[in-house]
C-alpha cells in the first residue's frame, strides 16, 4: 500500500527548549506563575495480567512521527493517488480523500507502546505542503471518547486510535487491530474492541507553545499477526504534550 509516514526522534527536553523565556524573573507575582500550566513529562502506565508497566524515570518520547494514505481503498482497473497491488487490479484510495495519522511512540518497563490518531479528511478541509496536513488553525484532538480504528493500514474507513505494543519479558508485540493486508483474507472480528475503551479527559493549552498537553485513560484488547487475542491490556493512563495541530515536519516552520 502507497503510504507516506515520516518518524522523529523526540526527547522531553526539546519541548522545554521551544518555549522561549524572554520575561526577566518574578517573584512576587505568585498568582501569574500559578495560572501558568505546569510542563509535566510524558507518562504512561497499564497493566497486563495485573503486572504494572510504566515509561522511564525521564518520561520521554521515543519517537513520534506522522503519515499520509488513503481513504475507503477499492478494487480498481486503474491507478490512483493512493494505490496497492492487486494482481493485475489496484486497490485505490477515494480520489478527494486523505488520511492523515499522527504518533507517538514511548519506552516502558521492558517494551514501549504507541499510540496513533487516526483521522480522514476531504483535501479542501487540509492543507497541501509536501505531504497532507491538517490546518493550524484547527485542533486535532478532542475531548472524549475515541474508537478503535480495527481497519489501519487496510481499507482505513475508520477514523480514531490505534495501539501497538512490545513487551520482552514476555517477547510479544502485537496491535489493537488486523495486521493482515488487503491481499490477504481476514476474519478480524467487527466487535473486537466492543469491551475497550480510549478516552481524552484533558487538553491543557501550554500558554506562548503550540503544544497541549493531553492526558486521558484506555484498556485495549491486543492481537497478533494471525488475529488471535493475545492479551488485554487495562488501566491503562496516558499524558503527552503534543502538537496540537498534530505531528508535521517542522515545528516552528509549517
Amino acid at each position: 500500500m502507497k503510504r507516506y509516514t515520516i518518524l522523529l526522534t523526540f526527547i522531553a527536553l526539546l519541548f522545554a527548549a521551544s518555549c522561549k523565556e524572554t520575561e526577566p524573573i518574578i517573584t512576587d507575582m505568585v498568582e501569574l506563575e500559578e495560572a501558568r500550566p505546569v510542563y509535566l513529562p510524558d507518562s504512561v502506565s497499564f497493566k497486563v495480567d495485573g503486572k504494572p508497566y510504566t515509561t522511564d524515570n525521564k518520561g520521554a518520547i521515543s519517537s513520534l512521527g506522522f503519515g499520509n494514505s488513503g481513504v475507503n481503498y477499492r478494487l480498481s482497473d486503474t491507478l490512483a493517488e493512493w494505490y496497492s497491488t492487486a494482481g493485475n487490479r489496484y486497490w485505490i484510495g477515494a480520489a478527494d480523500s486523505v488520511q492523515y495519522t499522527s504518533m507517538y511512540k514511548k519506552q516502558v518497563d521492558g517494551g514501549n507502546i504507541g499510540f496513533t490518531y487516526i483521522k480522514n479528511y476531504r483535501k479542501s478541509e487540509i492543507m497541501k505542503d509536501w505531504m497532507y496536513l491538517p490546518k493550524k488553525d484547527t485542533g486535532f484532538y478532542h475531548l472524549g471518547k475515541y474508537n478503535y480504528a480495527l481497519d489501519f493500514q487496510r481499507n482505513n474507513q475508520q477514523e480514531g486510535v490505534a495501539i501497538e505494543v512490545r513487551i520482552d519479558n514476555v517477547i510479544f508485540s502485537g496491535t489493537s487491530y488486523t495486521t493482515k493486508t488487503l491481499n490477504q483474507e481476514s476474519t478480524f472480528s467487527k466487535v473486537a474492541q466492543n469491551d475497550a475503551n480510549f478516552e481524552i479527559l484533558k487538553i491543557i493549552d501550554l500558554q506562548g507553545t503550540d503544544f497541549v498537553r493531553i492526558e486521558g485513560k484506555f484498556e485495549v484488547n491486543i492481537f497478533d499477526s494471525s488475529e488471535k487475542k493475545v492479551l488485554r491490556i487495562t488501566d491503562g493512563y496516558f499524558r503527552s504534550n503534543v502538537l496540537k495541530f498534530g505531528n508535521r515536519d517542522s515545528f516552528w516552520n509549517k
